[in-house]
């Protein structure tokens, strides 16, 4: 099973575009902040994200630097030879769930303005239960 959990902080603002057969895609960078009991202080690893579909619209419209974020997915490793023959190792993250535990205050203009709740209009009504079927009265 390839199953993969990571909670960590976006690196830079996610990339957004539409594939040939019209799906979004979203492509941004988690770095994870780790212990390391051999170092001192911490060490962060960063992950290259693709999200598709409704975890794309989502990551792309609620998630920005900096944003904190828990991700489910899958790790995938592609390999290649660079121009000296060396073997090199890319591995990519491709995200199936996306959550986001806080972000900053200005996601930019992607991010729309959450609906402030409305304000009750005055005071309590009486209401006449001879008008209204209440199940117990």
């Amino acid at each position: 099973m390839n199953k993969f959990i990571v909670t960590g902080y976006m690196n830079g603002n996610p990339t957004n575009k539409i594939s040939k057969n019209g799906k979004s895609v979203t492509e941004f960078r988690v770095g994870v902040r780790k212990n390391h009991p051999s170092q001192t202080g911490r060490k962060t690893d960063y992950f290259n994200c693709v999200a598709f579909s409704y975890a794309a619209d989502y990551v792309y419209k609620y998630c920005n630097n900096q944003s904190r974020v828990s991700l489910v997915g899958s790790l995938e490793i592609d390999d290649y030879t660079d121009k000296n023959g060396v073997k090199r190792y890319n591995p990519k993250f491709y995200v199936d769930q996306a959550e986001v535990l806080n972000t900053t205050v200005n996601a930019g203009d992607r991010m729309e303005q959450a609906e402030q709740p409305q304000e009750p209009s005055g005071a309590f009504q009486e209401i006449d239960p001879d008008e209204v079927d209440l199940p117990f009265i």
